[in-house]
């Protein structure tokens, strides 16, 4: 059966998989933070990554920082019932990023991971001194998360020409896999060391950056428009095209930033499926709960992969907040997808 084929059929409830599994009705009780019935946690070797979407409203005061200490405690407390394997913030650390009492918050609360779980922090708009402005100071961030940070880390691979785009490489289902996190907007530089990365590595690539799918009213689209004030950077679209699209190892592009939709529950919240130079899916995937209560009350994303005797890995993107220990049900932020590895590489 043909991707799009399967996913219309999944989406119509009509997969003996994915129809009271996956598509969740909103009063369902979930079994757990995943979404995931435990049946399939118990007879499944899955793994989970963990993403932190925008954190910048809770670094403004000490009381709404809690939401990152309980993400962060809850990656560490549960990552091995739901194996985790990797977190990754997807940037916009700080509201402020000339605010050393915001880069404070943020780093004492992140410091628990480390010694948990390998994980990546990428630098977002409003983490260089002046929000937009990449001529400004980006010190807070290279002093706080650069390349001393992680040295000494087995799992950390390198650091790319600017300091602000990193690569880790992390095991999971019997595979190696490479991760980049690549800046905000990412500039030429990057975009040829990252290209050089995942030549020498060939692995299945996770991406994360902090802007790169755009939600507008209803709909969402990749970035197509430069925001940075000296033109220092590439937008989404170009990205895609130039690094994305050639790439066949680059499966997934994890991204924050934009905010919008009509309706409060799903503002900030949008996934596409789009086609490689090989006609192999990229998923393409935004999660940015900063206009929500509080913040964004705490809500991040788990993405479970759970391999199939088929030989095809069913890829689970739940939304869950630690804080107040609930899950978010239901399109867009309970959906799932399909991906053979096997066929990428």
């Amino acid at each position: 059966m043909k991707r799009r084929q399967y996913l219309g059929l999944a989406a119509a409830g009509l997969t003996g998989f994915g129809a009271n599994y996956y598509l969740s009705d909103r009063q369902r009780e979930l079994d757990n933070p995943l979404g995931i019935p435990d049946e399939k946690l118990e007879t499944s070797n899955f793994w989970t990554v963990s993403v932190l979407p925008d954190t910048q409203n809770y670094a403004v005061e000490d009381e709404l920082i809690k939401h990152v200490e309980d993400q962060v405690e809850w990656i560490s407390e549960n990552k091995d019932t739901y194996n985790i394997v990797f977190a990754t913030h997807e940037g916009d650390m700080v509201s402020n990023g000339a605010s050393h009492e915001q880069w404070d918050r943020i780093e004492s609360a992140l410091s628990c991971l480390d010694g948990e779980v390998p994980y990546s922090v990428v630098p977002g708009n409003h983490d260089w001194e002046t929000t937009n402005d990449k001529s400004s100071s980006i010190d807070e961030y290279l002093d706080r998360f650069g390349e001393k940070r992680f040295e000494d880390k087995n799992w950390y691979d390198d650091v790319g020409p600017n300091g602000l785009s990193h690569s880790q490489i992390f095991s999971a289902g019997g595979r190696e896999f490479l991760h980049l996190g690549l800046e905000w907007e990412p500039r030429d530089e990057v975009l040829d060391w990252a290209d050089n990365k995942i030549e020498d590595y060939r692995h299945p690539t996770l991406i994360t950056t902090h802007s790169h799918l755009h939600k507008g009213i209803l709909n969402g689209k990749r970035a197509d428009q430069l925001e940075e004030e000296n033109s220092q950077g590439n937008h989404g679209k170009k990205v895609f095209q130039e690094l994305f699209y050639p790439k066949q190892e680059v499966f997934m592009v994890l991204s924050g930033h934009s905010f919008g939709g009509l309706l409060p529950r799903n503002r900030g919240e949008y996934h596409q499926i789009s086609d490689n130079v090989g006609d192999q899916p990229v998923y393409e995937i935004l999660a940015d709960f900063q206009s929500r209560k509080g913040g964004g009350n705490g809500w991040m994303r788990n993405i479970t992969f759970l391999p199939e005797e088929s030989g095809y890995d069913k890829i689970s993107v739940s939304t869950y907040s630690p804080s107040a220990r609930k899950n978010q049900v239901g399109e867009p932020s309970d959906f799932y997808f399909e991906l053979d590895f096997d066929e990428r590489l």
